[in-house]
């Protein structure tokens, strides 16, 4: 998809408006855990795009590129110490489609999982939500990062064994 007629025609902003406004409000909400600040995060994303449609390198998914932009805009905001210090106060909610097992107690795993979250570094919010919650694939997540690959399933796995320890007095 060309976006250097951007600017030409609305349509084209109202159909990528359409196809990623929701996708990008809930990952930078799972980044900033703020529905306010997600929301000025998706509008300052699609300015991005209005103003510098040739930044998008047509050799890429556009998906690939916006996730980028958003990500890069929500680490600029974290590393802002107000910020931070917000993200340390607030109380973080994950969605119980994370809890599938049956017989465990859904609320005492939230609780958990939400201390266990705020403890993970950005890159590792980053991570956990591109992959669990986005379902991108190692490469995808690696481009929006920014990173290589290796990094990204190193990061998964110490990731996912640094949550499995927490988590294991709740299993059988």
């Amino acid at each position: 998809m060309k976006l250097l007629s951007l600017e030409m025609d609305g349509k084209v902003l109202e159909e990528l408006y359409q196809r990623y406004a929701r996708k990008l409000t809930s990952f930078c909400n799972r980044m900033l855990s703020n529905k306010e600040k997600a929301g000025d995060m998706v509008q300052e994303v699609f300015i991005k795009i209005i103003e510098k449609p040739n930044a998008f390198d047509t050799q890429q998914k556009f998906s690939t590129w916006i996730f980028t932009v958003a990500n890069n805009l929500c680490l600029n905001a974290i590393r802002n110490e107000q910020n931070r210090q917000r993200l340390l106060s607030e109380h973080y909610i994950i969605d119980e489609q994370f809890i599938q097992h049956p017989t465990l107690d859904v609320k005492l795993i939230k609780t958990k999982m939400n201390i266990i979250f705020k403890d993970l570094s950005e890159k590792e919010k980053a991570v956990f939500i591109f992959r669990f919650e986005h379902e991108l694939n190692i490469k995808e997540i690696a481009t929006i990062l920014n990173i290589p690959e290796g990094s990204v399933k190193s990061c998964l796995y110490y990731m996912l064994k640094k949550i499995s320890n927490h988590l294991t007095p709740y299993t059988n």
